[in-house]
């Protein structure tokens, strides 16, 4: 995931070759944005490569709609540090802001990983 969120924070058109784990859904996710184009790696040529490169060099879209996404991505109210600063200091003037707590963390582990339900 993280070099999916850097494409789309720096606004780069992605040629994605999915190989592993939450790769394919990464890739697809950028693909339904029309930002990227998805290169099957059993499928994949020199041939099949030169075409994307073509294709996301020269269709505008892509770059256009990867700088919407990072435009979007960009917008905040407050700068990622000041967000962070806000939130510790929510917490320690709302005495450990309790409700904010998963509930999540009060499950017994057999609850925790659904060994209750198999």
């Amino acid at each position: 995931m993280g070099g999916t969120t850097e494409a789309v924070y720096h606004g780069v058109p992605v040629i994605g070759i999915p190989v592993f784990a939450d790769q394919f859904a990464n890739v697809l996710r950028l693909v339904r944005m029309e930002m990227a184009v998805e290169l099957p790696f059993q499928q994949l040529s020199g041939k099949v490569l030169q075409e994307a490169i073509q294709e996301v060099l020269h269709n505008k879209k892509y770059r256009e709609n990867a700088k919407t996404r990072s435009n979007v991505m960009r917008d905040r109210v407050l700068e990622p540090l000041d967000e962070a600063v806000y939130w510790v200091e929510y917490v320690i003037k709302h005495d450990g802001a309790h409700y904010l707590k998963s509930s999540f963390s009060d499950l017994a582990w057999y609850q925790l990983y659904l060994v209750d339900v198999i």
